[in-house]
């Protein structure tokens, strides 16, 4: 049986949206694409992102662009080895500061 993540992903992004940019977090169904089978979408329109969150402790958190869909329908080894991904956070020591840093870097116009 999966462990399922204890972080709270949205929580985390959230505190990172000031004011009325909380509103540009929408959480996704389930991808269920590829490898990324056990992974949660929360689209930022405004920043033109995806972040893509397991379900699973000790996974990585990825980040993609518009095609996002057509990627993630792709293998892990795939999107890592052609680097379709914008950016990849692994859940260790300092992954929210990381998270924090790249929501700074697509803030909301």
């Amino acid at each position: 049986m999966a462990n399922v993540c204890p972080c709270t992903l949205a929580n985390e992004i959230d505190a990172h949206l000031p004011g009325p940019k909380r509103r540009d977090l929408i959480r996704m169904p389930k991808v269920s694409r590829g490898g990324f089978d056990d992974y949660l979408a929360y689209l930022f329109r405004a920043r033109k992102i995806v972040i893509l969150e397991s379900v699973r402790r000790d996974n990585a958190i990825y980040v993609f662009g518009r095609d996002w869909k057509k990627v993630s329908q792709l293998t892990k080894a795939e999107v890592l080895s052609n680097r379709f991904h914008v950016a990849r956070i692994v859940h260790t020591k300092g992954w929210k500061t990381q998270l924090a840093r790249l929501m700074a870097r697509t803030r909301a116009a």
